[in-house]
C-alpha cells in the first residue's frame, strides 16, 4: 500500500455530511454549467454500487472553501440532494464520487462501497 494513501483516504472522508452545522463555507454558489464528466461518474457510482438515483436532481454547488473543526475539506453532501465541492475539488474525481456515493445512498456513515466506488480502491 503507498504511503500515500491514507492521507488520500482521509482527504476524502473528510468531505461527509456528518458534519452538520460546524460546516463553513465561503464564496459558495451554483455550479453552473455542471461538469460534463459528471453524469458519467455518476453512472458508474451507480453501477458500482448496484443502486440508482436520479442524477438531475442533484443541486451542484462549488465554495472557494469548506472547513470543518478549522480544517479544509474537498466536499460535501446536503440530504437530500445537494452536493459542494470546494472549487479545487471540482475536477477530481475520487473527491466528486464519494459524494456522489453519500448521494445515491443516502447515508452519512462510511463503509467500504466509499472506497471501492469512489475509485481510490481497484
Amino acid at each position: 500500500m503507498s504511503a500515500k494513501l491514507p492521507a488520500l483516504v482521509l482527504a476524502v472522508l473528510a468531505g461527509c455530511n456528518i458534519f452538520g452545522p460546524q460546516l463553513e463555507t465561503t464564496g459558495r454558489m451554483r455550479l453552473e454549467p455542471t461538469p460534463s464528466q459528471y453524469e458519467g461518474w455518476h453512472a458508474e457510482v451507480q453501477d458500482c454500487l448496484g443502486r440508482a438515483r436520479s442524477y438531475e436532481r442533484i443541486e451542484w454547488f462549488v465554495a472557494d472553501e469548506l472547513y470543518y473543526g478549522g480544517a479544509e475539506i474537498g466536499g460535501v453532501w446536503s440530504s437530500p440532494d445537494r452536493i459542494t465541492m470546494r472549487r479545487d475539488h471540482v475536477g477530481w474525481e475520487p473527491s466528486v464520487k464519494h459524494e456522489l456515493v453519500h448521494y445515491i445512498e443516502q447515508v452519512s456513515e462510511h463503509g467500504p462501497e466509499f472506497l471501492r466506488c469512489s475509485g481510490i480502491l481497484g
